[in-house]
């Protein structure tokens, strides 16, 4: 089994709790946590040695064994990885494995919030972006929505959407983010994957309706449309656009605090100059993005090769907050988001 199935956490103070979860929630639609009658093993990586000296392993290990929760573990280069056996009861194993881990981040300040956090929250609804960046763009939406006349889209409330983002924005609160998490395309497929495996197994637990919502930037990621198990995914329209796009031109080109989002179609293909100003010019990864239609948010140097790009997380900040202007227009071309997310709330 060493190598099969296996996560890893390189970075456990962004990703802990969530990443720790998924797996537990993967290793639950394998079926490798059965009755103590059968025993079976999946291994998953849950500590990175770089995060984590020995003795503070130690100690999560004994604590663990201590309650029951029968597993065992070998070291593979930096890493620690655990292989869960079978248990006696198996949401006693998940509430404590948690338990553990959310005081060892309590401790060394990491969030303490996770996924298994929101599932206890009183919505029957829960709804995740692709990006920390969608669902400021969809909220604000929503309230346009919600307050015009005739109002629509009355069935989905805007605290059905996952506020998530990074640590500081958590301890900042900045637009009411409450979990510290990445989640990209594929982190938010195999979330939704495993969530659909699992809610066919438990009862109890999983009885929300789960909506991802997708760019349509990116071809490999596969929708679910598991009616009978209530997860839902779909991508946004038209295709292959960034959530960016569905605003005017001259509302992603705001300028605030002399930044700006660019597009990648503004510079030119093969010297990476922006065509109305040479002096100004593509670094770093965006170099890549020169002469296509993509939002660049980083790594566009003027002459004194300070960086003027806006970051996503602003600009959505901004939109969120209403710094910036955005037209009813715009906020029109949200309506087909909102059908789509209705239409799987009525299944």
């Amino acid at each position: 089994m060493k190598g099969d199935n296996i996560d890893y956490f390189n970075n456990v103070s962004q990703r802990n709790l969530w990443q720790l979860e998924l797996s537990i929630i993967k290793l639950i639609s394998k079926g490798a946590i059965k009755s103590k009658l059968k025993i079976s093993k999946v291994p998953i990586k849950l500590i990175a040695i770089k995060d984590r000296n020995e003795n503070e392993v130690d100690k999560i290990f004994n604590e663990l064994e201590s309650q029951e929760v029968f597993f065992d573990w070998y070291k593979d280069k930096e890493n620690y990885t655990v292989e869960f056996l079978n248990t006696r009861k198996l949401k006693k194993q998940h509430d404590f494995i948690f338990g553990i881990v959310s005081k060892f981040n309590k401790k060394n300040n990491f969030s303490s919030e996770s996924l298994s956090n929101i599932r206890d929250k009183k919505d029957d609804v829960v709804i995740i972006t692709e990006g920390k960046t969608d669902w400021k763009y969809f909220i604000k939406a929503l309230r346009y929505f919600h307050t015009r006349r005739p109002k629509q889209f009355l069935l989905i409330n805007e605290d059905y959407f996952l506020r998530f983002g990074d640590q500081d924005d958590v301890d900042k609160k900045n637009c009411g983010t409450i979990l510290a998490t990445e989640m990209g395309d594929s982190e938010l497929e195999s979330y939704l994957i495993s969530i659909s495996k699992v809610k066919s197994k438990e009862n109890s637990n999983f009885q929300k309706t789960y909506i991802g919502v997708y760019d349509s930037d990116n071809s490999k990621v596969k929708v679910i449309n598991d009616k009978t198990n209530k997860v839902f995914s779909f991508k946004i329209e038209p295709k292959d656009i960034s959530t960016e796009f569905l605003f005017k031109e001259k509302e992603i080109k705001t300028l605030l605090k002399g930044k700006r989002l660019f597009n990648g179609n503004e510079f030119d293909k093969y010297t990476k100059k922006l065509l109305v100003n040479g002096t100004i010019s593509l670094g770093g990864d965006s170099a890549n993005k020169a002469g296509k239609n993509c939002i660049i948010d980083k790594h566009v140097f003027n002459k004194n090769f300070k960086d003027i790009a806006l970051s996503k997380d602003e600009f959505a900040q901004a939109v969120f907050c209403e710094k910036i202007k955005i037209s009813n227009s715009s906020l029109d071309n949200f309506k087909n988001i909102f059908k789509s997310i209705e239409n799987y709330l009525k299944k």
